[in-house]
């Protein structure tokens, strides 16, 4: 199946802010492709609510919302089309405030360089974490409304690297190493082995179909697994294979696991959200990595039980 590249406003119905918003809203498949690149796992215990109202009735196009129906989240869209502005790049920051979120999302088709930098400079000297997503919409005469997916162009420093950031800044005695994590991360994003860069690491999503970095013949090793993704840690690093707590009690997935584990000769930890593989070095885990997804991110022989 071929998809087509459109702009906004080549597709009619889809001409307005509203439209746009009340999909993200309505269409959790959608949003579970755009929390995957914030590291928020869509489950059960999330809802999302379109033009939620502030205190002083101006709305947001979007709240996440927890099970107990507290925001964690607002997400600020652009008008229909263009550029992320000014306007779009600050209002958020009132978002939060009035929700009582310590994080925000804005999306935009594009965010020149400047926009970037100022995204940036909150992120390093404010107490807020600002993702900026950039979409694009697809279209194809099979589906009943475009298709949209998410990337990266600006992602916040984590609460851990800015307490280190405080405390350097007091005592000088912490070492700034999220600089040199970032530096990792930029480099491995160019090397074609990944599709989404991300705050802490890199991963391979395999419904990232129409990014450049995707591979056709990979084919997604267990039905419903979100992503792969490698993380360069301080010492060592980690392979992640996350599955957002829907295969927490599935033998089978634990199973493919495991093979792995015995495979390569491995240590393995079975988590809640994930199944995570160890490595002592950036090393060893980059070259498993790299052999994992030649064959398939999955055990030699491996074929799912219908």
């Amino acid at each position: 199946m071929e998809l087509i590249q459109k702009s906004f406003t080549d597709v009619d119905e889809w001409r307005t802010e509203p439209k746009f918003t009340q999909h993200l809203a309505t269409n959790h498949s959608t949003t579970a492709r755009l929390l995957e690149i914030v590291n928020i796992p869509w489950g059960e215990d999330y809802t999302i609510e379109a033009e939620y109202r502030c205190y002083d009735n101006s709305r947001i196009d979007l709240v996440i919302k927890d099970g107990n129906g507290k925001p964690i989240i607002p997400i600020e869209c652009m008008s229909a089309k263009g550029p992320l502005d000014k306007d779009h790049a600050t209002k958020h920051r009132f978002y939060c405030y009035d929700t009582g979120c310590g994080e925000s999302i804005l999306l935009c088709e594009l965010a020149d360089e400047r926009m970037q930098s100022f995204i940036r400079h909150e992120n390093d000297t404010s107490s807020l974490n600002t993702w900026v997503i950039g979409y694009k919409i697809l279209d194809h005469d099979t589906f009943d409304e475009p298709y949209i997916t998410f990337h990266t162009i600006v992602s916040p420093l984590g609460h851990i690297e800015k307490l280190k950031r405080v405390t350097r800044s007091v005592d000088g005695s912490i070492p700034n190493s999220n600089a040199e994590k970032q530096k990792i991360i930029d480099e491995l994003a160019l090397t074609g082995l990944f599709t989404n860069p991300q705050r802490d690491c890199l991963s391979y999503n395999f419904k990232e179909f129409t990014n450049p970095n995707f591979d056709s013949k990979i084919k997604n090793p267990f039905s419903g697994l979100n992503n792969v993704a490698y993380e360069p840690q301080k010492t060592g690093s980690k392979i992640s294979f996350f599955h957002g707590d829907k295969f927490d009690d599935n033998d089978e997935f634990k199973d493919m696991m495991r093979k792995i584990r015995d495979e390569f000769n491995l240590s393995l930890k079975l988590n809640k959200k994930s199944a995570d593989f160890s490595f002592a070095t950036q090393e060893e885990g980059l070259e498993m990595f790299k052999k994992l997804k030649a064959q398939g991110f999955a055990p030699t022989g491996w074929s799912m039980v219908a």
